[in-house]
């Protein structure tokens, strides 16, 4: 379980590999927003243990699925989602 408020690693990555530089940029910026998704998501609501699916962030911020799993894999590895505590 992870304790709010949600950090989501970032890609290191700042190399000189423009493709590379690409794939971390996205990552990154996909990190920041799914952060503030679910921390908002948290903050709003009541309940002191909260469950995201991948599935159901993916369909809120119109996402691929997959993508969603990357960037939070290195949040709470496996499953299919996170568990959050308030």
């Amino acid at each position: 379980m992870i304790v709010h408020p949600l950090v989501v690693p970032r890609s290191p990555y700042r190399g000189r590999d423009p493709a590379r530089l690409r794939k971390a940029e996205r990552f990154n910026a996909l990190a920041e927003r799914l952060e503030q998704h679910i921390n908002s998501q948290v903050e709003k609501s009541n309940d002191r243990v909260q469950i995201f699916y991948y599935g159901g962030i993916a369909r809120d911020l119109r996402l691929d699925e997959k993508e969603v799993e990357n960037v939070l894999f290195g949040v709470e590895a496996g499953g299919n989602g996170i568990t959050i505590v308030k």
